[in-house]
């Protein structure tokens, strides 16, 4: 059984879920999701070291195979300043740092984009309000009903979608290996 940690990042936010990823059959279960908030006291370095101990701590409790991190979008218009990218920035490149520490190699990064068509059902693109609930068809977990549940879910289903991704592309090459013998 291998385990897989996804990262999903945001200027304010820092979403991770485990998933358990079953070799032989293929199989993906869900494990975990929880995220962590930046501290915003402090000077810069004060607050991207705080949030590096925060998240080394979960990579050396999680002790993942392999680690996912979404990758930065650089532009939408008129949503982001340049501030937020380059907190964004600096958080996404710092997990990306420990997880190269963890691993010796880098982390897989996806394209938002891609962990959405990867997420759908049929050929119709996801809302983002609709992912909750198509993350929890995907994993055969229960939807949260309860409104603080609903939103907690919300806060980590990009990374948890993810993680998914990282094993679908893992199955797809140890299935290509398989067949290649």
């Amino acid at each position: 059984m291998k385990k897989i940690l996804g990262f999903d990042c945001s200027s304010t936010t820092i979403g991770y879920c485990v998933l358990n990823w079953d070799e032989i059959s293929n199989q993906i279960s869900f494990e975990s999701a929880d995220y962590f908030k930046p501290p915003k006291d402090g000077n810069l370095i004060e607050r991207i070291a705080k949030t590096r101990d925060a998240i080394r701590k979960i990579i050396e409790d999680v002790e993942p195979d392999y680690i996912g991190v979404e990758e930065i979008i650089s532009f939408m218009k008129g949503k982001s300043t340049a501030q937020t990218i380059i907190m964004l920035t600096t958080f996404n490149r710092m997990i990306c740092l420990l997880a190269y520490d963890w691993l010796a190699r880098s982390p897989e990064l996806f394209n938002v984009m891609s962990i959405r068509h990867g997420l759908k059902m049929n050929k119709v693109l996801p809302k983002k309000e609709e992912m909750a609930g198509l993350i929890c068809q995907h994993l055969g977990i229960e939807q949260p009903t309860a409104d603080h549940e609903v939103k907690e879910l919300v806060k980590v289903t990009p990374v948890t979608t993810l993680v998914e991704e990282i094993a679908s592309k893992l199955g797809q090459a140890t299935n290509g290996a398989a067949s290649a013998e």
